[in-house]
């Protein structure tokens, strides 16, 4: 009797080893199936699953079997006499780590919405929600989001908590200019808070609908649910979007939940432009911010992996959409640019560069520094001390790229 009770705890560690290796992301592990006793079977289909689609396959297979044999789930989560007190804590070595295959971080929008859970903040009429509409609607018909990237079609739930279908309709119609609304972008106008089991819920729907790419909550504040003050704010605004990155990595599914910029933050810390306390920011993958700097619009976005980048956006008030125009600094240093050239060609002669920057309303100090390298590169030049006029006036400069033709 003390034999079988060792030998059935022997093969349970053993499914247990292979088995969290496997959903841990690693390779299958040398231990064979048929070792693993009453989960020989289970072992094998989930060597299989990581054959054919790696760990999101795994997974997938995994719900399967432990809806269908509630003992399996239970194993893999501890709750089974083992013999190991350590078995549900998910402990790897370095070692394991090592021969882990974990993928590279990917993108919803190449190079501008990354996967996993999102907040995206602004201030108000700055357009976030607009933007995240043009991007549901890019998604559910494929083709070029922003204006100029590619992205894969698939389904999007948008869950539109505030706000009118009406104003919805109209701005839809802007950006597809006639062409037919698109099947798979699915709105709803209520949908229980996260208190409620409105997360619970958004499973049920992907199970439902497995070719789910995106999930928009617009805003934050209608999904949450009531607070209560007497809490710490840290811990009720981490509790409120944790359970949108568990949706990621148990399902593979990315959120963007709207909410609003705090109106005093610095504008060198995108984190704390995030109305709240640093949990908002500290539950997610990604924190983006939309602003304006100037007469620049900036969709700041701070994954937790990949590296920070600022892009500069263009709005179309008559199509209703964002316009991706490339790196935030560069596209600022063209404009800065084109605009010096633009005040020298109209003017009647010389000019100083404080003369030039009231004009441009840029910083004396930039436009002096512009002005230096952009006579080294011909395109101006210095007739007297402290004066600069455009080399070539019958050639106008290149309004789109701000260089000389």
């Amino acid at each position: 009797m003390a034999d079988s009770i060792s030998t059935h705890a022997d093969s349970d560690a053993k499914a247990y080893s292979a088995i969290r290796n496997l959903l841990n992301g690693g390779p299958p592990d040398g231990i064979a199936p048929e070792a693993c006793g009453r989960w020989a079977e289970h072992v094998q289909a989930l060597y299989e699953a990581h054959g054919t689609g790696g760990i999101e396959s795994v997974r997938r297979a995994f719900d399967v079997l432990a809806r269908q044999e509630p003992a399996l789930a239970e194993l893999i989560a501890g709750n089974s006499a083992t013999g190991d007190a350590f078995s549900g804590l998910n402990i790897i070595t370095a070692a394991d780590l090592e021969r882990m295959d974990l993928p590279e971080p990917e993108y919803i929008i190449d190079g501008v919405l990354p996967e996993g859970s999102t907040v995206l903040a602004a201030k108000p009429k700055r357009g976030k929600s607009m933007l995240m509409q043009q991007i549901g609607v890019a998604i559910a018909c494929g083709g070029k989001a922003l204006g100029k990237v590619d992205v894969d079609q698939g389904r999007v739930l948008y869950l539109m908590l505030e706000g009118s279908l009406r104003g919805l309709k109209r701005r839809i119609s802007a950006m597809l200019q006639g062409e037919p609304f698109p099947t798979n972008l699915h709105i709803v106008k209520r949908w229980p808070s996260v208190q409620d089991g409105g997360v619970d819920l958004l499973y049920q729907w992907i199970e439902k609908y497995s070719d789910t790419r995106l999930i928009i909550i617009d805003t934050l504040k209608l999904i949450r649910g009531k607070t209560d003050s007497r809490r710490n704010i840290y811990d009720t605004d981490y509790e409120a979007l944790h359970p949108f990155s568990e949706l990621y990595e148990e399902t593979g599914v990315s959120s963007v939940i709207i909410h609003h910029a705090n109106k005093r933050a610095s504008d060198d810390d995108v984190v704390d432009q995030v109305s709240g306390s640093t949990g908002l920011s500290g539950a997610v993958e990604n924190v983006m911010v939309l602003v304006r700097e100037g007469r620049q619009m900036i969709l700041k976005v701070r994954p937790r992996e990949e590296e920070e980048m600022d892009l500069a956006v263009d709005f179309n008030p008559v199509l209703k959409s964002f316009t991706l125009q490339g790196d935030a600094a560069l596209v600022a240093k063209t404009e800065e640019r084109q605009n010096i050239l633009d005040v020298l060609l109209k003017a009647d002669g010389p000019m100083r560069p404080t003369d030039i920057a009231a004009i441009t309303e840029q910083k004396p100090n930039n436009v002096t520094q512009l002005l230096f390298k952009m006579k080294d590169e011909g395109k101006v030049m210095q007739p007297k001390y402290g004066f600069y006029a455009i080399t070539d006036k019958t050639g106008k400069s290149d309004k789109t790229t701000g260089e000389g033709q």
